[in-house]
């Protein structure tokens, strides 16, 4: 019997009219419609309609999409976790529950587990500190890392034992209000280290009336592997 009209071959496109030869095996007169055909035939366009569907949901995506870069950019330049992550890492990969005790504790760490290099360069900031300052002389720490007052056993010359807390004009001027008072004579002024530029800001920028306080008032004493030790020059 005839072949049906719809009955073309995989993937031909369907003929604008009815014909039978050795590609084509339709039998009729008029026109195939372009929806009958075998699977496999490419499908019908969309119209206006689809397009604009695509074009929202494009434009969805785009919004939900964007902001999700944004803030992975803002992080990654920022605070740089994928830097922080692959340094822990490391210290896994290296064991740290094997990790070398320091060969001589420092006095105040008790049993604290504190790596060689680290522990040797507290011991030589605080040996100075114990040096040029008196057991209950004030000292004060510009770095906003706090721990040497511990170390050193030394009290604060400020209520801020970290200074990053002294934000704002009023407690930057109340610090240099008790540096004065005081006559405070030893002053860490940085440690080469984070604390330095807390989030990437360096702790003069962020201090800018106490480092000007300094600058006037205080020498570069010492430089300890990067721990500058200043003193006063002025008001003694």
């Amino acid at each position: 019997g005839p072949v049906p009209r719809h009955a073309t071959i995989a993937g031909d496109r369907p003929p604008r009219y009815g014909r039978q030869d050795r590609l084509h095996f339709n039998v009729g007169r008029g026109p195939v419609p372009r929806h009958a055909t075998i699977a496999g035939d490419r499908p019908p366009r969309y119209g206006i309609q689809g397009r604009r569907r695509h074009a929202e949901a494009f434009l969805k995506t785009t919004w939900i999409l964007l902001p999700i870069l944004l803030f992975t950019w803002y992080v990654n330049e920022v605070h740089q976790p994928l830097a922080g992550f692959q340094e822990k890492w490391h210290r896994l990969r290296q064991n740290p529950f094997s990790q070398r005790v320091a060969s001589a504790e420092l006095a105040r760490a008790g049993r604290v587990d504190i790596p060689d290099e680290q522990a040797a360069q507290i011991q030589k900031v605080v040996a100075y500190i114990h040096k040029h300052t008196a057991p209950n002389e004030k000292i004060f720490d510009f770095t906003s890392q706090g721990a040497y007052y511990f170390f050193a056993n030394r009290p604060s010359v400020t209520r801020f034992h970290q200074v990053s807390y002294a934000s704002t004009p009023a407690m930057q001027r109340e610090v240099i209000a008790a540096l004065t008072r005081d006559k405070t004579r030893l002053v860490l002024f940085k440690t080469g280290g984070w604390f330095d530029a807390v989030d990437g800001i360096p702790v003069e920028e962020r201090h800018p009336i106490i480092a000007k306080y300094l600058q006037e008032n205080y020498t570069l004493a010492v430089d300890i592997n990067g721990t500058h030790i200043l003193w006063r020059t002025a008001g003694l």
